[in-house]
């Protein structure tokens, strides 16, 4: 039975460390848990994508935010395709079609049970860059559980199911007891009495985007051989596992915003090899901190003093006067470290050869190496993930199939 679950929160330039909304990106795409992304007006490739959102994130003002951030559980009852067509509407509407915005959906054979899907807006318009969704004004996260209430029962009308949501907690709607369907009081006693319960279709007549459409129920085919009661009895256990499975995911989500910023703020990477959480965000503390190295290393060299323009050649203004222009424009932050090359380069070490003291010093790793080492760490984890996303992608295949085969997603219709 479809659950109402969703989960609104953000990622500030205040509030979060820096590259928070690309380390979200990275966690939500990882390709052992996503079956595929969707998205519009944004890169939906991992790297680019997280390359974009830090883009983003420079250009906001300093205490802008970045994204918002949803996690919505999908109806069991749709397939892959019509919950790909149920996130595409509520994001296009929530965006009208200006905002960027990316989904990531979680619905491979471990999450079978709880499929779900994790949503990126960027509150921007594509050209004018103005906000679309005043998502910081108060009643936001209200407004998401209206429209995605109204579009998730939109979505299972027009797949022919009579299940609906119901943003309400069942306290709100004035019911005291678990989520469950109805049984009538006839089926109650037969399944006391073992009574063998036969299954036949039915025609009945559906309102599906209020037009009357005559359709055939196929009750073998969803019933599953099963009671009323029996069922009943099953959709609780499946609710209450599928609440909890949600509620874990809202969990993770907060520890990987804990680790991050608890590892920005200390200066040292998290190293605990047996937690993914903890790796994934080492793992990106050392991307983000090695394309700001680069960063830096171009801007020095393309950049004129006081000069914004990123990655574009200096061409200064009039003739350069001296050696001292000429400093000023690679930027003065680097002549310490010419002098210093040059010193080496030309003087070579002055030392004692009899100094082991300074020989044994020299035999330790250098930051060179370490970075060496480091690189190499790296380029083996992006091998492991690209070997683990190929396999992953056939056995969501051969599951996808399968579970086509097996909940018969026509339904007879």
């Amino acid at each position: 039975m479809a659950i109402f679950s969703l989960n609104h929160t953000f990622i500030g330039r205040t509030t979060d460390p820096k590259g928070s909304a690309s380390l979200f990106a990275r966690y939500i795409t990882r390709p052992q848990a996503c079956t595929e992304v969707v998205g519009e007006r944004m890169p939906l490739d991992r790297a680019a994508m997280m390359r974009w959102l830090d883009g983003q994130e420079e250009k906001d003002r300093r205490n802008a935010r970045v994204i918002d951030k949803l996690v919505v559980a999908l109806p069991i009852e749709l397939s892959h395709e019509q919950n790909v067509e149920l996130l595409q509407n509520f994001c296009e509407g929530m965006t009208q079609g200006r905002a960027s915005w990316a989904a990531a959906i979680h619905d491979g054979p471990d999450d079978r049970d709880n499929p779900h899907a994790h949503i990126i807006f960027r509150d921007r318009d594509w050209h004018t860059s103005k906000r679309v969704m005043l998502t910081t004004e108060q009643g936001s996260t209200q407004r998401f559980r209206d429209a995605w209430e109204e579009e998730t029962n939109r979505a299972l009308e027009r797949g022919g199911l009579e299940e609906r949501i119901d943003k309400r907690s069942l306290k709100d709607q004035g019911i005291d007891r678990e989520p469950q369907i109805h049984v009538g009081a006839a089926s109650k006693y037969l399944h006391e009495k073992d009574h063998e319960f036969r299954s036949t279709e039915k025609e009945t007549t559906r309102i599906i985007d209020g037009v009357p459409v005559q359709v055939t129920v196929n009750y073998p085919v969803i019933d599953e051989g099963k009671t009323r009661f029996q069922e009943n009895e099953d959709r609780k256990a499946r609710n209450a596992e599928q609440e909890r499975a949600m509620a874990g995911i809202f969990a993770a989500e907060r520890q990987l915003h804990d680790l991050h910023a608890k590892a920005t703020k200390s200066g040292t990477l998290p190293d605990d090899p047996s937690d993914p959480l903890a790796t994934l965000v080492a793992f990106h503390m050392r991307d983000l901190a090695r394309t700001e190295q680069n960063n830096e290393r171009r801007e020095l060299w393309t950049m004129g003093p006081d000069d914004k323009r990123h990655g574009q050649p200096f061409e200064p203004q009039g003739k350069l006067k001296g050696p001292s222009d000429m400093v000023a424009g690679a930027g003065l932050s680097i002549v310490g470290k010419i002098a210093k090359s040059l010193e080496s380069i030309f003087d070579g070490p002055q030392r004692d050869p009899e100094d082991q003291e300074q020989n044994m010093a020299e035999k330790q790793v250098t930051p060179q190496q370490q970075r060496v080492e480091a690189n190499l760490r790296e380029q083996a984890q992006r091998t492991h993930e690209a070997e683990i996303a190929k396999w992953r992608q056939k056995e969501l295949e051969a599951y996808l199939d399968q579970r086509d085969k097996e909940r018969h997603i026509d339904r007879g219709r």
